[in-house]
């Protein structure tokens, strides 16, 4: 949940991540 304030901006925008932001969208769907 902590992570998931970092993963918000990219998360939301799960429609197309940058190259680094796919691990972080990963990991919020994971969560």
């Amino acid at each position: 949940m902590r992570q998931s304030s970092v993963l918000l901006p990219f998360g939301h925008s799960g429609r197309r991540p940058r190259r680094r932001k796919i691990d972080y969208t990963a990991a919020a769907q994971d969560v």
